[in-house]
Protein backbone atom coordinates (compact mmCIF):
# COMPACT_ATOMS: atom_id res chain seq x y z
CA UNK A 1 0.00 0.00 0.00
CA UNK A 2 1.81 3.39 -0.96
CA UNK A 3 1.09 6.26 1.07
CA UNK A 4 0.33 9.47 -0.82
CA UNK A 5 0.95 13.12 1.27
CA UNK A 6 0.15 15.78 -0.96
CA UNK A 7 0.37 15.28 -4.28
CA UNK A 8 3.13 12.76 -3.75
CA UNK A 9 4.19 9.26 -3.04
CA UNK A 10 6.85 8.21 -0.87
CA UNK A 11 8.58 4.61 -1.98
CA UNK A 12 10.01 3.93 1.70
CA UNK A 13 9.79 4.14 4.74
CA UNK A 14 13.05 6.31 4.96
CA UNK A 15 11.81 9.05 2.16
CA UNK A 16 8.14 9.08 4.36
CA UNK A 17 10.09 10.11 7.09
CA UNK A 18 12.29 12.28 5.26
CA UNK A 19 9.32 13.79 3.83
CA UNK A 20 7.56 14.16 7.49
CA UNK A 21 11.03 16.06 8.42
CA UNK A 22 10.32 17.93 5.14
CA UNK A 23 7.54 19.38 6.10
CA UNK A 24 8.02 19.58 9.40
CA UNK A 25 11.81 21.24 9.28
CA UNK A 26 12.32 22.83 5.77
CA UNK A 27 10.24 26.24 5.93
CA UNK A 28 11.12 27.54 2.54
CA UNK A 29 11.21 32.23 3.14
CA UNK A 30 10.07 33.30 -0.29
CA UNK A 31 11.43 37.07 -0.27
CA UNK A 32 10.31 39.48 -2.64
CA UNK A 33 11.65 43.38 -2.60
CA UNK A 34 8.07 44.32 -3.04
CA UNK A 35 7.15 42.37 0.33
CA UNK A 36 9.66 43.55 2.17
CA UNK A 37 9.47 46.86 1.39
CA UNK A 38 5.92 47.03 2.30
CA UNK A 39 6.21 46.78 5.68
CA UNK A 40 4.76 49.24 7.72
CA UNK A 41 6.83 50.68 10.87
CA UNK A 42 8.75 47.97 10.95
CA UNK A 43 6.18 45.63 12.05
CA UNK A 44 6.60 41.80 11.55
CA UNK A 45 3.08 41.12 11.65
CA UNK A 46 0.95 42.56 8.60
CA UNK A 47 -1.13 45.36 9.09
CA UNK A 48 -3.87 43.22 7.66
CA UNK A 49 -3.23 40.45 10.68
CA UNK A 50 -2.34 43.21 13.11
CA UNK A 51 -5.91 45.10 12.58
CA UNK A 52 -8.18 42.32 12.00
CA UNK A 53 -7.17 39.77 15.44
CA UNK A 54 -10.83 39.17 16.44
CA UNK A 55 -11.40 37.92 12.47
CA UNK A 56 -9.91 35.04 10.63
CA UNK A 57 -6.67 36.61 9.07
CA UNK A 58 -4.88 33.29 9.42
CA UNK A 59 -5.17 30.03 8.55
CA UNK A 60 -5.78 28.70 11.56
CA UNK A 61 -6.83 31.47 12.94
CA UNK A 62 -3.60 33.20 14.66
CA UNK A 63 0.02 32.47 14.81
CA UNK A 64 -0.87 29.79 17.67
CA UNK A 65 -3.13 28.32 15.54
CA UNK A 66 -5.81 27.90 18.07
CA UNK A 67 -8.29 27.46 15.38
CA UNK A 68 -10.62 28.93 17.82
CA UNK A 69 -12.65 32.35 18.67
CA UNK A 70 -13.34 33.85 21.99
CA UNK A 71 -15.79 36.70 20.71
CA UNK A 72 -18.02 35.09 18.92
CA UNK A 73 -21.92 35.79 19.99
CA UNK A 74 -22.46 32.19 18.69
CA UNK A 75 -23.05 29.25 20.99
CA UNK A 76 -23.93 26.53 22.19
CA UNK A 77 -27.91 27.75 22.50
CA UNK A 78 -28.23 29.81 19.85
CA UNK A 79 -26.00 27.73 17.47
CA UNK A 80 -29.02 25.55 16.63
CA UNK A 81 -30.89 28.40 14.97
CA UNK A 82 -28.03 29.53 12.53
CA UNK A 83 -29.13 29.94 8.87
CA UNK A 84 -27.32 30.25 5.69
CA UNK A 85 -26.36 33.67 4.48
CA UNK A 86 -25.42 33.18 1.66
CA UNK A 87 -23.05 30.46 -0.51
CA UNK A 88 -21.01 30.44 -3.57
CA UNK A 89 -20.29 27.56 -5.88
CA UNK A 90 -16.72 26.11 -5.43
CA UNK A 91 -16.09 24.53 -9.47
CA UNK A 92 -12.86 22.67 -9.56
CA UNK A 93 -12.21 19.71 -8.99
CA UNK A 94 -9.12 18.04 -6.87
CA UNK A 95 -8.10 14.54 -5.52
CA UNK A 96 -9.56 15.66 -2.51
CA UNK A 97 -12.51 17.58 -3.64
CA UNK A 98 -13.19 21.49 -4.03
CA UNK A 99 -10.95 22.38 -1.98
CA UNK A 100 -8.71 22.32 0.98
CA UNK A 101 -7.81 25.21 2.79
CA UNK A 102 -9.46 27.54 5.15
CA UNK A 103 -10.98 30.98 4.14
CA UNK A 104 -9.39 34.23 5.63
CA UNK A 105 -11.75 36.94 6.81
CA UNK A 106 -9.82 40.51 7.05
CA UNK A 107 -12.60 43.25 7.82
CA UNK A 108 -15.11 43.05 5.31
CA UNK A 109 -13.63 40.86 3.33
CA UNK A 110 -13.13 36.72 2.56
CA UNK A 111 -10.25 35.59 0.61
CA UNK A 112 -10.67 32.12 -0.50
CA UNK A 113 -8.68 29.33 -3.14
CA UNK A 114 -9.81 26.40 -4.48
CA UNK A 115 -8.00 23.01 -5.22
CA UNK A 116 -7.82 24.26 -9.22
CA UNK A 117 -5.24 27.21 -7.63
CA UNK A 118 -8.20 30.03 -8.67
CA UNK A 119 -8.27 32.68 -6.01
CA UNK A 120 -11.14 34.73 -5.03
CA UNK A 121 -12.18 38.03 -3.21
CA UNK A 122 -15.50 38.04 -1.87
CA UNK A 123 -17.79 40.68 0.39
CA UNK A 124 -18.16 39.32 3.54
CA UNK A 125 -21.65 40.84 4.01
CA UNK A 126 -23.35 39.34 0.50
CA UNK A 127 -20.73 36.73 -0.70
CA UNK A 128 -20.85 39.05 -3.96
CA UNK A 129 -17.39 38.93 -6.12
CA UNK A 130 -14.76 41.74 -5.27
CA UNK A 131 -12.39 40.19 -8.03
CA UNK A 132 -10.90 36.36 -9.03
CA UNK A 133 -7.63 35.30 -10.36
CA UNK A 134 -8.12 31.98 -12.60
CA UNK A 135 -5.00 29.69 -13.11
CA UNK A 136 -6.66 26.34 -13.18
CA UNK A 137 -3.85 24.33 -11.99
CA UNK A 138 -4.84 21.40 -10.16
CA UNK A 139 -3.43 20.46 -7.20
CA UNK A 140 -3.67 18.09 -4.00
CA UNK A 141 -3.48 20.42 -1.77
CA UNK A 142 -3.62 21.93 1.25
CA UNK A 143 -3.10 24.96 -0.77
CA UNK A 144 -4.79 28.73 0.30
CA UNK A 145 -4.51 32.32 0.59
CA UNK A 146 -1.93 34.42 2.97
CA UNK A 147 -2.26 38.32 3.22
CA UNK A 148 -0.20 41.10 3.75
CA UNK A 149 0.96 44.68 2.99
CA UNK A 150 -1.60 44.90 0.50
CA UNK A 151 -1.38 41.72 -0.92
CA UNK A 152 -1.99 38.33 -1.56
CA UNK A 153 -0.07 35.01 -1.48
CA UNK A 154 -1.08 31.63 -2.83
CA UNK A 155 0.37 28.92 -4.62
CA UNK A 156 -0.60 28.86 -8.37
CA UNK A 157 -0.22 25.16 -9.05
CA UNK A 158 2.40 23.21 -7.61
CA UNK A 159 5.46 24.83 -7.67
CA UNK A 160 5.04 28.38 -7.99
CA UNK A 161 4.01 31.49 -5.24
CA UNK A 162 2.34 34.05 -6.52
CA UNK A 163 1.79 37.28 -5.00
CA UNK A 164 -1.64 39.28 -5.80
CA UNK A 165 -3.14 42.91 -5.41
CA UNK A 166 -5.50 42.20 -2.41
CA UNK A 167 -6.91 45.28 -4.20
CA UNK A 168 -7.86 44.04 -7.95
CA UNK A 169 -6.32 40.49 -7.96
CA UNK A 170 -3.80 41.21 -9.93
CA UNK A 171 -0.80 39.12 -9.98
CA UNK A 172 1.89 41.38 -9.05
CA UNK A 173 4.67 38.59 -8.73
CA UNK A 174 5.33 35.02 -8.69
CA UNK A 175 8.39 32.65 -8.13
CA UNK A 176 9.00 29.01 -8.63
CA UNK A 177 10.56 27.38 -5.32
CA UNK A 178 10.74 23.79 -6.05
CA UNK A 179 13.55 22.27 -7.12
CA UNK A 180 12.64 19.39 -9.26
CA UNK A 181 9.62 17.94 -11.00
CA UNK A 182 8.84 15.73 -7.91
CA UNK A 183 8.89 18.54 -5.43
CA UNK A 184 6.08 21.03 -4.92
CA UNK A 185 4.21 22.98 -2.45
CA UNK A 186 1.31 21.43 -0.47
CA UNK A 187 0.80 23.93 2.85
CA UNK A 188 -0.96 27.35 3.14
CA UNK A 189 1.44 30.00 3.23
CA UNK A 190 2.34 32.23 5.88
CA UNK A 191 3.44 36.23 5.68
CA UNK A 192 5.58 37.54 8.46
CA UNK A 193 7.80 40.13 9.15
CA UNK A 194 8.67 40.77 5.49
CA UNK A 195 8.57 37.15 4.03
CA UNK A 196 6.05 34.56 2.70
CA UNK A 197 6.89 31.36 4.68
CA UNK A 198 5.53 27.90 2.67
CA UNK A 199 6.83 24.08 2.27
CA UNK A 200 7.75 21.74 -0.36
CA UNK A 201 7.79 18.45 -0.25
CA UNK A 202 9.47 15.66 -2.25
CA UNK A 203 8.01 12.60 -3.72
CA UNK A 204 7.85 10.20 -6.58
CA UNK A 205 5.33 11.99 -8.68
CA UNK A 206 3.73 15.15 -8.70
Amino acid sequence: MKIRIGGFFPESKMQLLLMVLAIAIVAIGVIAPAVAAGIENGQAVPPEVAQHLKDWPLPNKDYSNTRATMDSSINSVNVKGLKVAWSIPINATGFFGSASSNPLIVGDTVFFQDLSSNVFSLKLESGALNWKQIYNLSTIGPNGPAVGWGKVFAARGVYNMTALDANTGKEIWARNISTGKTVGIDIQPLAYNGNVYTSTVPGSSA
